[in-house]
């Protein structure tokens, strides 16, 4: 299974690359610590416009991403996306978001 990661800052932009790529990998991740709004996207859209499986990941800089914020802001925005039932949502080992797991354990999302 190849998985392609998109780490854009627009959805337009990814799915360009992913354009690009979508006949050679059977999932995406989609990195929203790259992403300008990452609260600004549909999760529709996401779903309907990338139309393969997708990983939700949203990095701290410390892990190796872009996000260099506060973590309950990202713990929101984590929460946001696990609402939602995506395939996947990412999480650093040692994290600990109760709130994140249990949304993701009650869905078909899994981490």
């Amino acid at each position: 299974m190849i998985c392609l990661t998109l780490m854009e800052q627009s959805i337009d932009k990814n799915l360009k690359v992913l354009e690009k790529y979508q006949h050679q990998v059977d999932m995406i991740e989609l990195r929203l610590d790259t992403l300008l709004r990452p609260l600004d996207i549909s999760p529709d859209k996401v779903r309907s416009d990338f139309n393969l499986p997708v990983i939700i990941t949203f990095r701290r800089k410390i892990d190796g991403g872009k996000f260099d914020g506060p973590e309950p802001f990202r713990k929101k925005i984590l929460l946001a996306y696990a609402k939602q039932n995506f395939d996947f949502i990412d999480l650093e080992m040692g994290e600990h978001f109760p709130d994140v797991e249990k949304t993701v354990l009650d869905s078909n999302t899994k981490i």
